[in-house]
């Protein structure tokens, strides 16, 4: 399946202290009504949550990362699930010693975060069970 998509806004800022990173970026997405997009952002956590899919299991397992991690990179795509907008997002975040990352969870608590949010004007994507890999992937129709 392939799209084409232009870009129709480009939103950038950042979140408050505090703030859950999830939560955060898709009360943007839900305030701006954007159906279709892509984020992007940097920064750094207090605290992590992420979860790693076992593709054997067809199961997400949760980690918490309970320390100080610097946002190498968040990047995720906006499209629409069950007819309400949906958040997918993948961070990596490194400490002192090493790089981790996964999908992000709910419960990662904003040291400094910046994002970029660009809107998509074409053709919504919807997301659907897949039986083959467990997962809600884009649809094709």
């Amino acid at each position: 399946m392939q799209a084409t998509y232009g870009i129709s806004k480009v939103y950038m800022g950042r979140l408050s202290k505090g703030s859950d990173l999830y939560n955060g970026l898709f009360e943007v997405i839900k305030t701006k009504e954007v159906g279709m997009g892509i984020v992007y952002g940097i920064g750094a956590l207090e605290r992590l949550v992420v979860a790693y899919y076992d593709q054997k299991a067809k199961e997400y397992r949760r980690m918490e990362i309970e320390e100080p991690v610097e946002v190498l990179s968040l990047t995720g795509n906006i499209s629409l699930k069950d007819g309400l907008p949906f958040l997918h997002a993948h961070i990596v975040v490194a400490n002192e010693l090493r790089a981790m990352g996964g999908h992000l969870l709910e419960g990662s608590r904003v040291f400094a975060f910046e994002y970029q949010i660009l809107e998509l004007e074409g053709p919504r994507l919807n997301r659907a069970y897949d039986d083959e890999t467990g997962l809600f992937l884009w649809a094709d129709k």
